[in-house]
């Protein structure tokens, strides 16, 4: 661990913090365009990014023949179909998952706009949508939310980001509720205000360490 910890330090110390401005939200992005970030989201819980990648590509390279059911069931059988084809890990629960939140983001695509515009606290915002749709927790709400712009200030707790902090708070935070995950999200906000610097570059800090400890135990470079 004092490897993995020197690596974040000095990553931190290279990172170029004008790299992670915040992007500037659009109150007229598309269903579409929306809807792609969200899948990718749901698509990249508990498996590796390339993954996640390969499987929206798959999904999204011909996307008439994938979502244009209105028919629910018929959706996430096209998903599941298109998933077990990409080799991805969960076809059956991501297709379910999938084909609900895209009903709702349909449904309530106007509202979830509104919400943006309207709505000032970007934590309420990842309540509603923790609440709404389908396969979306806390962390992946974040990281839509941070993708398309309308928050800056919420926390992507992953087990790296976990693991780092316990090392160096020499705490055993574990993420397993709403009330944990708020918990350990404000220890993380403290980090970076603590560093000076954005929550995405603190992010990116702790998975560049994290990246190359693991490649270094595994001997790869």
């Amino acid at each position: 661990m004092p490897d993995y910890l020197a690596i974040y330090r000095l990553v931190l110390l290279l990172i170029d913090d004008s790299r992670f401005r915040p992007l500037a939200f659009q109150a007229d992005m598309s269903l579409d365009y929306l809807w792609k970030r969200m899948a990718f989201c749901i698509l990249s819980s508990n498996v590796r990014y390339e993954t996640a990648q390969k499987a929206f590509q798959t999904l999204f390279a011909d996307q008439a023949s994938v979502w244009v059911s209105a028919d629910p069931a018929t959706v996430e059988a096209n998903v599941q179909h298109a998933l077990r084809l990409s080799g991805y890990r969960y076809p059956a629960i991501r297709a379910f998952q999938l084909a609900a939140s895209w009903a709702t983001l349909r449904k309530r695509y106007s509202d979830l706009v509104a919400l943006f515009i309207c709505e000032q606290d970007s934590a309420a915002i990842r309540e509603f949508i923790v609440g709404e749709f389908s396969g979306i927790g806390f962390k992946q709400a974040s990281m839509f939310l941070r993708d398309i712009g309308a928050a800056t200030d919420l926390a992507i707790l992953d087990t790296h980001t976990i693991s780092f902090m316990n090392a160096l708070l020499g705490t055993r935070i574990k993420v397993a509720s709403r009330r944990s995950y708020l918990t350990a999200e404000q220890c993380f906000l403290e980090m970076a205000e603590a560093h000076g610097v954005r929550v995405s570059v603190l992010d990116t800090a702790i998975w560049a360490a994290s990246k190359v400890s693991r490649e270094r135990r595994q001997g790869r470079c």
